[in-house]
């Protein structure tokens, strides 16, 4: 049996199931076999984000999202290696970072 790490993605909408199927999936497998790697942890600091053309932060824009660091991360992971991220909170100001 293979020790090897594997990626799988899954993408949707808002409200579209993606964390239901997370969670139903790590109901039904063993205890530490998988590790959720949320992209919405990876948007740069809210002072760093660029606006719209409309002089509004726009979180939907390619460069509201630290694809580097994300990249960096899953290839550590690869490796067997850990990783350690922030979750992202600040869209949620009674929520403290982690």
């Amino acid at each position: 049996m293979s020790t090897k790490p594997y990626f799988v993605g899954i993408a949707g909408g808002s409200g579209s199931g993606k964390t239901s199927l997370i969670r139903a999936l790590k109901a039904v497998m063993p205890e530490g076999s998988i590790c959720v790697v949320s992209q919405d942890d990876y948007y740069h600091p809210i002072e760093q984000q660029v606006s719209d053309e409309n002089g509004k932060v726009n979180f939907d824009l390619f460069g509201a999202i630290d694809f580097d660091a994300m990249v960096d991360d899953l290839r550590r992971l690869a490796k067997g290696e850990p990783i350690q991220r922030k979750e992202y909170t600040f869209n949620n100001d009674a929520k403290e970072a982690s």
